[in-house]
């Protein structure tokens, strides 16, 4: 299961003009931004979780489950390039295709494996719609809760 884990520019973060001069060391500095990031969080929260929710619409059918947000120590991965110009970032150890790089827009996806604990469920009946009066009802909304601004493109 792949999830595109955001954007990670080696050339803005790390000042790498050039992605492809050096496959190896440009893959390493996308997991040192993705690390980055991490302790930046731990920093500000003790337990940092990343919860996965996977959908087929079609079938309404659906998997939930959550992971560790762990660091990645860049020595434990070889990077290469695809057919398509993207890093591929595979784990030395095991040859695990772990990560893709695209360079074109900095996206980051790290590949997961689903846990057999996986919650996993279907919704056997689609739920109908809420009317917007219902909700406002609910919330016993006033007009009083809204004030009218000026806009200042009309000044």
């Amino acid at each position: 299961m792949r999830a595109i884990s955001g954007r990670n520019s080696p050339v803005y973060s790390a000042g790498i003009l050039d992605p492809y001069a050096d496959v190896q060391v440009t893959g390493d500095a996308v997991l040192n931004v993705w690390n980055a990031r991490i302790n930046e969080s731990l920093h500000e929260h003790d337990d940092l979780r990343i919860f996965i929710f996977i959908r087929n619409m079609s079938k309404l059918e659906f998997i939930m489950f959550e992971i560790e947000a762990t660091r990645y120590v860049p020595a434990n991965y070889e990077w290469r390039l695809n057919k398509n110009n993207n890093f591929e970032g595979y784990e030395r150890r095991t040859g695990s295709h772990c990560f893709t790089w695209q360079s074109s827009g900095s996206q980051f996806t790290v590949f997961h494996h689903v846990p057999a604990s996986a919650y996993r469920f279907r919704i056997n009946r689609t739920p109908g719609l809420i009317e917007e009066h219902h909700v406002l009802q609910l919330v016993r909304f006033k007009d009083s809760w809204i004030e009218a601004v000026p806009n200042p493109l009309n000044d």
